[in-house]
């Protein structure tokens, strides 16, 4: 800040003295080099309280120093002080004031003005028109700066603890320094810039520098904040091999409350991320947390598989197999490392047909049949390993496990039957049954079952009407099982020799069909049906069929099932397909029905076909027993006339027809 106050008196002092030492070229003359000229030029010390200078007629200068241009001083020059620093050249003066401090300056330049200047902090630069002759300084005074501080906390929520509030804190003079925690206080100190001081007071060191603000601090949450679930994840890395580029291993066991993208490849990186599910959120502070803390993504330096190393050690494996024998009925494979002292034997993983893991001893094997073998590196240790068939006997190829491609041996033995081997026959029971009616009318049952024995070295199966074969089980201890079927049922059991025996010359499985309830005589109602069919006659009548019946019968008249004791119009023309079939079992009559009659007729077939039989004498006349009319040249009337005498003959002889039934 710059104060400047005009002084008139010494202004006139200042004029008044300019003129009477010769005007303004006197009091601005440039003085002879070397006489302390030059930046720096300090010359001798200042006169003190000198009576020649218009700056010193002023009071305000009592005691005050001057400095002539070329004198004291040269041209141009700098000089330091407790209160500041003074520079000038030959028509400007810069005063640098230093903090606190204030001074009265007085510069003199030829008839020009002259001024008093009081100066605190800051700078302040005076220009003069004509050059410099002298400046002087009084009256310096030192007041600090004051430094001020206010600052309050902003509460704990459910997010954050107690913090101070920095945006809404004032201060000058004074900067604020780092949040201090301790224990269930926080505090923060400002402390003051350059010369300045607090005031007295609560929190102000003694020395007036700082001030020092303490809070009760808490953490953040409370009694009614709900902590979202935590969100974890973690990731390992898989550096790339010979088959495998680097990857990224999801750690499921160390996950939770995440979701996982997919692995992103771009350039020399790989990452995944990781992003929370529901309310969840990640620690702060994690790498990789997004600033919400719904999200942490890992990242790691990706390479492709392969590299200049890449030969991988080999693991050589290999197989045999022995065929069947006569007797016992069996043989052997072998499967398993070339060299049975390879340490690598864990670094593989063997699959059978059979189930199990193959041995590299002999693998028994009994009665025909087929067994595969397969063997490739195990999981743990693709890329780092291959595996190598010595015997020959086996087929590579490749198989994709996960994103490895890796190579797959596989080893098939085919057992067939030992030749010219001399086998025992087995002794194959006799197949018993019972097919019958028990009892007697409403209240017969149909038994229909089959017995079949055990015998060593033999096991059985069964069909019924052509279906699956079904094994036949002797539960433990028993020596025969019996099957019940249903009647109609057409059944075959079928005998099989164990491995290493053979069936008995001409064996034939046994099979018989079971006759069923609904020929069991006099366990059922019996029951007829006949049928009357009249054909239509030459007057135009329809014929008709009559059905008779007793009960269980169902008549089927053109495919169409129709009633039965009911005579049935049909037109002529129609060709006639009548059936009569047997009502099967029910609640009331569980064994149904049957014929009265064995050869009962079933079948009906004829044509409505007008018969000129049909109607009498009077439809049996033929055209030689007509009589003939003569009609030769008669004109139309004629004619007409003609044709009703015919009519009235025929009428008048008695022709009327007559129907005649026909019984089939």
């Amino acid at each position: 800040m710059m104060r400047t106050r005009f002084l008139a008196a010494a202004t006139a002092a200042v004029l008044m003295l300019g003129m009477s030492v010769g005007g303004v070229g006197a009091a601005f003359a440039v003085q002879p080099p070397g006489v302390g000229q030059g930046e720096g030029g300090g010359g001798g010390g200042g006169t003190t309280n000198p009576a020649d200078s218009p700056c010193s007629q002023n009071p305000l200068f009592d005691g005050g120093t001057k400095y002539n241009i070329g004198e004291e001083v040269g041209v141009s020059g700098t000089m330091s002080f407790e209160w500041g620093t003074l520079s000038w050249t030959a028509q400007q003066l810069v005063f640098t004031a230093n903090p606190g401090w204030t001074v009265d300056l007085c510069v003199k330049g030829g008839s020009q003005e002259s001024n008093s200047i009081v100066l605190d902090t800051g700078s302040v630069t005076i220009n003069r028109v004509q050059n410099i002759s002298h400046f002087m300084w009084a009256n310096p005074s030192f007041t600090a700066p004051v430094a001020t501080a206010a600052i309050s906390t902003t509460p704990r929520d459910c997010d954050t603890a107690t913090t101070w509030n920095l945006a809404g804190a004032s201060i000058t003079n004074a900067t604020w320094g780092s949040p201090v925690i301790s224990g269930s206080t926080i505090s923060i100190t400002a402390t003051a810039t350059g010369a300045a001081l607090f005031a007295a007071g609560d929190g102000v060191s003694g020395d007036r520098k700082s001030k020092t603000f303490t809070a009760a601090y808490e953490e953040a949450g409370g009694e009614n904040c709900v902590q979202p679930p935590v969100a974890t994840a973690s990731v390992s890395v898989e550096p790339r091999n010979c088959y495998v580029a680097t990857s990224i291993v999801i750690n499921e066991g160390a996950s939770s409350n995440v979701t996982w993208g997919d692995p992103v490849i771009s350039g020399g990186t790989i990452s995944i991320t990781a992003t929370a599910t529901g309310d969840a959120l990640f620690e702060e502070g994690l790498s990789g947390v997004s600033d919400d803390r719904t999200q942490r993504t890992f990242s790691a330096t990706y390479e492709e598989a392969g590299g200049d190393d890449c030969v991988l050690p080999s693991i050589d494996v290999t197989a045999s197999m022995t065929p069947l024998t006569c007797e016992p009925n069996t043989g052997s494979f072998t499967a398993g490392l070339f060299d049975p002292s390879d340490p690598n034997a864990d670094k593989l993983t063997w699959t059978t047909s059979q189930g199990t893991v193959p041995s590299a001893s002999a693998n028994t094997v009994s009665g025909p049949g087929t067994v595969t073998v397969t063997v490739r590196v195990a999981n743990d240790y693709l890329g780092d390993y291959a595996v190598n068939d010595a015997s020959g006997l086996g087929v590579v190829s490749t198989i994709m496990v996960g994103d490895v491609e890796t190579a797959l041996i596989t080893f098939t033995f085919t057992f067939t039957e030992a030749q010219d081997c001399e086998l025992d026959a087995v002794v194959v029971p006799a197949v018993t049954y019972s097919d019958e009616c028990v009892g007697e009318g409403r209240d017969a049952v149909q038994v229909a079952e089959f017995t079949v024995t055990r015998a060593e070295n033999v096991s059985y199966t069964y069909t019924v009407n052509g279906g699956d074969p079904i094994e036949i089980v002797f539960p433990d201890g028993d020596e025969t099982v019996t099957i019940d079927v249903a009647a109609l049922d057409e059944v075959v059991v079928t005998a099989v020799a164990a491995s290493g025996f053979r069936l008995p010359d001409g064996y034939e499985p046994w099979s018989h069909s079971f006759i069923g309830a609904a020929f069991c005589l006099d366990t059922f109602p019996t029951t007829t049906a006949s049928a009357e069919i009249v054909m239509p006659d030459c007057l135009g009548n329809a014929g008709t069929i009559t059905l008779t019946n007793g009960l269980g019968v169902i008549w089927t008249l053109n495919g169409t099932v129709v009633a039965g004791n009911t005579t049935h119009s049909v037109p002529t023309g129609t060709v006639v397909d009548l059936q009569a079939s047997l009502e099967g079992p029910s609640e009331e009559y569980p064994g149904g029905f049957g014929w009265n009659d064995p050869e009962q007729q079933t079948q009906w077939d004829a044509v409505m076909e007008v018969d000129p039989s049909v109607g009498g004498e009077e439809c049996l006349l033929d055209e030689e027993e007509l009589p003939t009319l003569a009609l030769t040249g008669a004109n139309g009337l004629t004619t007409w006339l003609g044709v009703f005498a015919v009519i009235a003959m025929l009428v008048g002889m008695g022709f009327v027809a007559r129907r005649h039934q026909v019984t089939v």
